[in-house]
């Protein structure tokens, strides 16, 4: 599974390389999800993408952005990822312990006795 942003990262590296003189890419973490994405490429035989706010999403939905992640889905490399609605609930209590972690709720960690 590789999410939107790695794909996004990964093509502004490749153009950043692409010009008559190499510059650097403006996000520091680009140069490392190129890297992971090539990897992910490499190593799997498809490549899941989770869609950011769909549960069974559909090529389209991704958007004409990035190229390359339209290119893979094309080549069928890569893959929108399905979430059936049986995962639905695991995923509702799987938000909502997040939602706790963020807010400094229990969640089961170690605690500090001090």
């Amino acid at each position: 599974m590789v999410d939107i942003t790695t794909f996004i990262s990964a093509e502004e590296f490749i153009l950043s390389q692409n010009h008559s003189s190499p510059s650097r890419p403006r996000d520091p973490f680009a140069q490392q999800c190129y890297a992971e994405l090539v990897q992910s490429l490499i190593y799997f035989d498809e490549v899941l993408v989770p869609h950011p706010t769909k549960l069974d999403p559909i090529p389209a939905d991704y958007g004409e952005l990035p190229r390359i992640l339209r290119h893979l889905f094309d080549l069928r490399i890569a893959v929108p990822m399905s979430i059936g609605p049986g995962s639905t609930a695991t995923l509702v209590t799987a938000e909502h312990a997040g939602g706790e972690r963020d807010r400094g709720g229990d969640f089961g960690g170690p605690r500090d006795t001090q």
